[in-house]
């Protein structure tokens, strides 16, 4: 199963943590957010990802190509060129492929001030009855943003450079009786703002991170 993360947002309400990197790429010890994640669902077995940029992708490109240099230490043989890669009990290399791909600086993400999260309203068996992106006031559950989907998903997208997933695609789906809700009551936090980002920091460097499963 590919993992698709988006990582293409300006990231606009972080940007007073870093304007320097984009928000995939800000760190929580000594990693980018983006590897947390990577990490926690390598954790479960899935280890092939496909990361959509946009907004300076290329420090995601540049993580990921420099991986060993910036995260083992190095033993060069100046007189062949050869490079060794030391290990230890604290240098980990992970089975992944990753598939880096440019979607654009324009591609839209579902992002609206009116309100933070996605609303979902669902019947007693799990199936989506009611879907509303940012609702100024929710009642329901919240869309955390992790979707499962079949490759019959693509049927729903038409190929449209403003097309925005939780609009069109999401109610379309929940039209036909294709989608259907799991409801999660564990740990789960955004990292939209600087106030979020130092919740996150703080349990990290606590070593107190619900995501930590490695």
């Amino acid at each position: 199963m590919k993992t698709i993360i988006l990582c293409g947002g300006q990231g606009n309400r972080i940007r007073d943590v870093s304007d320097a990197v984009p928000k995939p790429m800000i760190p929580l010890g000594n990693y980018p957010i983006l590897w947390h994640i990577m990490r926690y669902y390598s954790g479960w077995g899935h280890c092939e990802f496909v990361l959509c940029l946009g907004y300076k992708g290329e420090a995601i490109k540049r993580f990921f190509l420099e991986y060993r240099s910036q995260t083992h230490d190095i033993v060069l043989d100046m007189a062949s060129g050869e490079t060794q890669y030391a290990a230890g009990e604290d240098r980990w290399l992970p089975e992944w492929k990753v598939t880096m791909a440019e979607t654009g600086l324009n591609a839209l993400t579902g992002v609206w001030p009116s309100g933070r999260f996605g609303e979902i309203r669902g019947d007693s068996s799990g199936r989506v009855t009611e879907f509303n992106e940012k609702p100024q006031a929710a009642e329901g559950l919240i869309s955390g943003g992790f979707f499962v989907c079949r490759k019959e998903l693509f049927d729903y997208l038409p190929e449209r450079e403003d097309l925005t997933f939780e609009q069109e695609p999401m109610r379309d789906l929940v039209r036909d009786g294709q989608l259907m809700v799991f409801r999660h009551d564990g740990f789960w936090q955004p990292m939209d703002t600087a106030r979020d980002y130092a919740l996150l920091k703080g349990l990290w460097e606590r070593g107190d991170a619900p995501w930590k499963n490695w």
